[in-house]
């Protein structure tokens, strides 16, 4: 399941073939629409959670509410199944498929990038981070050739120099829903490493506390 993307998005897959899903386009609403659809797709399947080996679900980066939302839904109802439950980043859900070393590059705010690096086996080289025009530089890799990929990587592109965009390569942009988070869940789960769900925050929430008045004075 994936509400970390702008979208709702459940599926049920079996040896990689889809047997149920749903994707819908979503800004607000997902606390109330998760639950219903995960019901209607395990109901097309003829499933019942118990019938699964697992779960998966997208740790974000997204909005605070759905990463949370999410991670939350996806553990209780494995608990409550008795399957193992494995979180996935965008970021992984995106290098997959490539086989030289990758930069991840999502939008971040007020014109940074969210960064993640990956060999060119998978294994993260860094945790995701912030990056703006003059730390991007700090993550291409110092002689190979790296593929740039997601949503952001136009963007990422424009900020490094000519020497290193000479280095390149570009890859088609993956798309992110259900169903290739249920794939890459399905080999980490099949592997015996899957990290159990967390949320993923590359950077901090934008609300702040509200400042205590003493109603007493």
């Amino acid at each position: 399941m994936d509400v970390c993307s702008g979208f709702c998005s459940v599926a049920v897959i079996d040896d990689g073939i889809t047997l149920a899903a749903k994707h819908e386009p979503m800004k607000r609403g997902h606390v109330e629409r998760l639950a219903p659809m995960v019901a209607e797709v395990l109901a097309e399947a003829g499933l019942t959670p118990t019938n699964l080996d697992g779960i998966a679900v997208t740790t974000g980066p997204g909005s605070f509410t759905g990463a949370r939302l999410g991670v939350s839904f996806a553990r209780g109802l494995a608990l409550a199944a008795s399957i193992p439950a494995v979180g996935i980043s965008i970021f992984e859900t995106m290098r997959v498929g490539q086989n030289t070393e990758t930069i991840v590059a999502l939008p971040g705010k007020n014109g940074s990038l969210l960064l993640q690096r990956f060999a060119a086996d998978g294994t993260p080289q860094a945790a995701p981070a912030d990056f703006d025009a003059d730390t991007a530089v700090q993550i291409i890799p110092d002689a190979a050739p790296f593929t740039v990929i997601g949503t952001a990587a136009e963007a990422l592109l424009d900020m490094l120099p000519e020497a290193m965009r000479s280095r390149s390569l570009r890859a088609p942009h993956p798309e992110v829903n259900a169903e290739a988070i249920a794939r890459q869940g399905a080999i980490e789960l099949a592997a015996g490493s899957a990290p159990i769900p967390a949320p993923l925050y590359v950077r901090p929430a934008d609300a702040k506390p509200q400042m205590a008045v003493n109603l007493s004075k």
